[in-house]
């Protein structure tokens, strides 16, 4: 079997789940996604991040739904996908989130930074030089729950003489990006699995060396960032990003300034964003969110809530794309009960299977892919 027959089996089976889980919302168009490095380009592998939503999507929603210099919002920001592809396609953008490590990386993902190759390559060579000559690693990183649980004592020491170079540059923009690079290498060289859900020890794992793993990402976040700016209009739009609750806007977003929504909210599955950024939320020093979205006991309400502030931001007339997994919690036909209980009207259901190209390259062929719906609501005029 090659890979275009293995994709058109794919695209059934995303089809037919589809069929199975929404009877209720059919599908009025269908979008699809291979998962490669063509999809997830430049700045969008700047840093790990769970489920993040597909760059394609967010791109091709937000040239047909909004028109160059309106604005364009996230309420659910996460890595920034929203913001990169609307800055790429020359709109403005506001992303909001509830974890600051969310928004941190979002905002290093869309704040152009001044880096060379070979500032890089010598900053790496300074962190080699002083890793001999740190004794006790406790005194130069912040304090980790159960850090020689975690880390082996000779990554501590790595870790220390990353951080202690990264407080001396001077520039914040820069700083952040350094920090970013330092966050991209915290899990893999932990002795947690690299990204799986719940942080746990994983048995045989062999751990890489840390300077040189930064300076690796270092090198990479610096070419594709280059890629980015090429990319860019000669303008790059504005970006504001907030570290806020999304069912208590506020003042942080204005009432009808939005132009286009996109967004893709937790899917109420559990899953503890939190958690599974503890190792880099404690060695950054960020805080921990209260009462997020994902693990609130009342879902769907909470989540009406957030709808009900989308509403209120977004101009009349105007569209709200919501990008949502249907899953055994909830279902896609849900969340557009929810929107429409805060004043949305239901437009059309798109399709939007996301196919791995890796599986495919190495004959592991999935049967139930990866299945989205990209929901679009209006708020009436």
């Amino acid at each position: 079997m090659d890979g275009k027959q293995a994709l058109l089996l794919d695209i059934q089976a995303a089809q037919e789940w589809s069929r199975v889980s929404d009877e209720d919302l059919k599908a009025d168009e269908e979008w699809v996604v291979v998962r490669d490095n063509k999809a997830y380009h430049t700045v969008h592998r700047f840093h790990p991040y769970f489920a993040m939503c597909p760059p394609p999507i967010a791109r091709k929603a937000i040239e047909r739904f909004s028109e160059p210099h309106e604005l364009v919002g996230d309420p659910f920001c996460g890595a920034g996908v929203t913001m990169v592809e609307a800055m790429l396609a020359g709109r403005r953008s506001v992303g909001v989130d509830i974890l600051p490590i969310a928004t941190f990386i979002s905002k290093v993902k869309t704040t152009l930074v001044d880096f060379s190759l070979e500032e890089a390559q010598a900053l790496a060579e300074t962190i080699r030089k002083r890793v001999p000559g740190i004794d006790d690693p406790c005194v130069l990183l912040p304090p980790v729950f159960n850090m020689d649980y975690w880390f082996a004592t000779e990554t501590q020491r790595q870790l220390a003489a990353i951080l202690a170079c990264i407080r001396e540059e001077p520039n914040s923009d820069r700083r952040d990006f350094l920090k970013l690079a330092f966050s991209s290498v915290v899990r893999p060289v932990s002795r947690a699995g690299n990204m799986e859900v719940h942080l746990h020890v994983k048995v045989g794992k062999v751990i890489p060396n840390a300077v040189k793993l930064f300076e690796a990402r270092l090198l990479d976040m610096v070419t594709r960032e280059r890629h980015f700016r090429r990319d860019l209009p000669v303008s790059p739009p504005e970006v504001c990003i907030y570290t806020q609750d999304s069912r208590q806007l506020g003042a942080t977003v204005g009432d009808n300034s939005i132009d286009f929504i996109f967004t893709s909210p937790p899917y109420g599955t559990g899953s503890k964003y939190a958690s599974i950024y503890r190792l880099q939320i404690e060695l950054l020093q960020l805080s921990r969110p209260k009462r997020p979205l994902e693990v609130s006991k009342d879902f769907a309400s909470e989540l009406t809530k957030c709808f009900v502030e989308m509403h209120r931001i977004l101009r009349p007339g105007r569209k709200l794309a919501i990008l949502y997994g249907t899953n055994r919690q909830f279902s896609a036909a849900d969340v557009v009960n929810m929107a429409t209980v805060a004043g949305f009207g239901f437009e059309r259901s798109i399709l939007c299977p996301v196919i791995d190209e890796s599986k495919m390259v190495r004959g592991d062929y999935r049967r139930r892919v990866a299945n989205e719906h990209l929901i679009i609501m209006t708020k009436p005029v």
